[in-house]
């Protein structure tokens, strides 16, 4: 058997109607299982003013399951068993008693599927009814839909041969009659079954499937490709919508005229003929913007005067919408970028944080400290008026109008007001997450925005959660993280926390309790999905991730640098039977050295050697995507197995202070007012800063660490020796594989 539904209405927005699809098909679903009909597939199609649901391989009969029903308590008066026995239908002696009340087990039922279907279909729309986000009443039933219904078609039956179910919604009777394109085909005509339907709507200029009409969409879009010599933007999105907004897909070219006599940023035009008028945009082979743009029109004839009235009048509407985009940018350049730096005062950015101006100063003083910290030897100057000029362009009347082109009304002032190509792009760039390494102005500019903006919000205590990012925080740190791994300024992240502490020593804020330990917690997790997102293995992530938190600038940049040789082939990696000896050696070094508690742990040192080398067995067929491979698990396996190894050592040697730091969590040393404490975490950053006394010197102090520790490293300079790096530098490969192990081993322990 087969079902057949549509409800015709007025256009519904595209968005809406995509949505609607898979709410019903879930709806039909559901009720289908709750009164036992058994189906094969359920279809949902949707055009701007139907939406049609196919049922196929439907039972003839719905399967209602045996369901126990409580009545009253036995002592209850009559009236309350009358009343139980009516609503069921039954008698006295077809109930049961337990556990003092009254019971009735109504047993399994066949109805028929006509019936059932029938009495639950006005359920489905009803709760359809209520999954739009607006809706409103549109005749007196007063039942809500979001437009108006016109007509419900329902047919239940054999392909070949189907009956109307007799059911109604909002005062609308279902029937077999629909009709066709508004404009083109209004009359009304009735339908036998799916495929006379589909073929005599098709008939009536309307295109069932929207996956159909996207493909003629994309055909059509192919030969105006091939008449015109131009390239479609690429915007699926669009194409997507717009056969969502005609049940007749005709693609008809509309020339702009001379756009460049607009004197208007591309990105504005692209804007209003797209999100405005939702038109396709063409661009040259060049790739600036084409004068051609497509109209998705539901017109079914080709017809030079019906389309020509279609173009003009679209093309009024364009160009009027176009003339107010021009008045807005000549209204903006009428008042110099620098100048309206002053209208910033009037844009609040966070309660307690001052104005959009007062950032951009906090941003400048950032700029200044990490342009001299970095040696970019930018010009003072040249960063003051950029500061100025940054965020100016929220107060013009385009981004009022235009908010989604901050930056881009911006840059295309300055380039009118003289300003060079780096200042432009900084401006213009300031909200993508491009690392552009060939612009220091941009990288600055980048950095200090969105460094602030994470300090802020972290400090008003507005953190992200794993579902919710309301002010886009982690895409804000997953630009400060790519800026330190790949710009190569030699700044780590210390720099930047403790630039901003800085800035703000002098303004009275009440800062969260926890406000180091959460922010260090998210910078991790950042720099865990920058190295997942790299296809960094996880022998390499975790000591990374240490030096990432705790290692200074020159370090990340020797590391970066390393990384970048291996994949220019520059580095000649050791043969694989070279690493699990030279681990083996390297480790067994620190027994031979007398360690007792180091040997306690001897089963360690075995776990750890067995791990890496499998790891590096495995991932031999790694290597063609990261040459690395072998070299990163056999340096930092290493690493990773002394560090496991010094935290038994630390643990067994050391008491450890009660609710500071519990047995088997990491720790990791950050800057405190007075230097360096522990930060505890056990899988995250749980833990807050412990007091400033337990400063570096603390460990330093401790005469069994020091040897510990240089024990360590020349277990790792022998094994360097071991893998033969050619073509780098050895004493520099050493030299900062020994700050590594520093941030790896630091002792993992609170003296009491």
């Amino acid at each position: 058997m087969q079902l057949l539904l549509e409800v015709l209405t007025d256009e519904i927005p595209a968005g809406d109607q995509l949505d609607a699809r898979l709410s019903l098909a879930n709806i039909a679903k559901k009720l289908f299982t709750e009164i036992g009909i058994a189906f094969g597939g359920v279809d949902v199609f949707a055009t701007p003013r139907r939406l049609v649901l196919l049922c196929s391989n439907v039972s003839s009969l719905a399967i209602l399951p045996s369901k126990i029903s409580r009545g009253p308590a036995k002592t209850a008066p009559q009236k309350a068993l009358d009343g139980f026995l009516a609503a069921n239908k039954i008698t006295l002696s077809q109930t049961y008693e337990q556990d003092g009340y009254i019971y009735y087990k109504c047993p399994e039922q066949s109805i028929d599927a006509k019936k059932a279907l029938e009495a639950i279909l006005p359920k489905a729309l009803e709760e359809l009814s209520l999954s739009w986000l607006k809706s409103m009443p549109f005749n007196q039933s007063k039942k809500l839909w979001i437009r108006p219904v016109r007509s419900i078609l329902c047919l239940f039956g054999t392909p070949e041969c189907s009956d109307i179910l007799a059911f109604s919604f909002a005062g609308i009777e279902a029937s077999n009659k629909t009709s066709g394109n508004r404009f083109y085909a209004p009359e009304v005509f009735e339908v036998k079954n799916f495929d006379d339907y589909k073929q005599k709507l098709q008939n009536a200029f309307v295109t069932l499937s929207h996956e159909a009409r996207i493909a003629n969409i994309k055909e059509q879009i192919a030969k105006i490709e091939t008449i015109y010599g131009i390239k479609y933007d690429g915007d699926e999105a669009l194409i997507n919508e717009n056969a969502m907004l005609c049940e007749w897909v005709r693609l008809l070219p509309l020339q702009l005229g001379d756009i460049e006599t607009l004197n208007v940023p591309d990105e504005l035009i692209v804007e209003t003929v797209k999100k405005n008028q939702r038109y396709l945009i063409f661009k040259n082979q060049d790739g600036t913007i084409s004068g051609t743009c497509c109209i998705v029109s539901n017109n079914p004839f080709d017809k030079e005067m019906i389309n020509s009235n279609i173009t003009s009048g679209n093309l009024k509407v364009l160009n009027a919408r176009l003339k107010d985009a021009k008045f807005f940018v000549e209204q903006d350049l009428t008042i110099n970028l620098k100048d309206r730096a002053e209208d910033l005062k009037k844009i609040q950015f966070i309660q307690g944080y001052g104005s959009v101006f007062d950032r951009t100063q906090r941003m400048l003083l950032l700029a200044k400290h990490f342009n001299a910290l970095a040696n970019l030897d930018i010009d003072e100057a040249k960063l003051e008026r950029l500061f100025a000029m940054l965020k100016s362009d929220l107060t013009t009347q385009s981004v009022k109008e235009f908010d989604c082109l901050q930056g881009i009304i911006g840059a295309f002032i300055a380039s009118l007001q003289g300003e060079d190509a780096g200042m432009q792009e900084a401006i213009k760039t300031q909200y993508n997450q491009a690392v552009l390494q060939h612009n220091s102005l941009a990288m600055l500019a980048k950095l200090c925005d969105n460094l602030d903006k994470i300090y802020c919000y972290f400090a008003s205590g507005s953190l992200p959660t794993s579902s919710k990012d309301p002010f886009a925080l982690k895409r804000a740190a997953n630009v400060v993280v790519a800026i330190l791994l790949e710009a190569k300024l030699g700044l780590s992240l210390q720099d930047l926390i403790l630039a901003c502490k800085s800035i703000f020593k002098d303004v009275p804020l009440v800062m969260p309790e926890d406000f180091d330990a959460n922010l260090y917690q998210f910078f991790y997790e950042r720099f865990a999905f920058y190295f997942k997102q790299s296809g960094a293995l996880p022998e390499v992530q975790t000591p990374l991730l240490r030096l990432c938190l705790c290692g200074t600038g020159a370090s990340l940049v020797f590391w970066r640098d390393f990384i970048d040789k291996i994949y220019a082939g520059q580095v000649v990696l050791p043969q694989q039977q070279q690493i699990v000896p030279a681990i083996k050696r390297g480790l067994s070094l620190l027994k031979s050295k007398g360690h007792d508690a180091v040997l306690a742990h001897g089963a360690i040192y075995k776990d750890a050697i067995s791990h890496f080398a499998n790891s590096a067995k495995l991932n031999n067929t790694f290597a063609g995507h990261m040459p690395a491979a072998l070299l990163f698990d056999a340096l930092f396996g290493f690493l990773n197995a002394s560090a496991l190894c010094d935290i038994r050592l630390s643990y067994t040697k050391f008491a450890v202070k009660k609710d500071a730091i519990k047995k088997d969590d990491f720790a990791y040393l950050v800057p405190n007012s007075s230097g360096f404490g522990l930060l505890g975490v056990k899988q995250e950053f749980a833990s807050v800063l412990l007091p400033a006394e337990l400063s570096l010197r603390t460990f330093f102090a401790k005469n069994e660490w020091q040897q510990h520790f240089a024990t360590l490293a020349t277990s790792l300079n022998l094994f360097l020796d071991e893998v033969h790096i050619d073509t780098l530098e050895s004493q520099e490969l050493k030299d900062s594989c020994i700050q590594l192990l520093h941030f790896t081993c630091i002792p993992f322990v609170v003296l009491v």
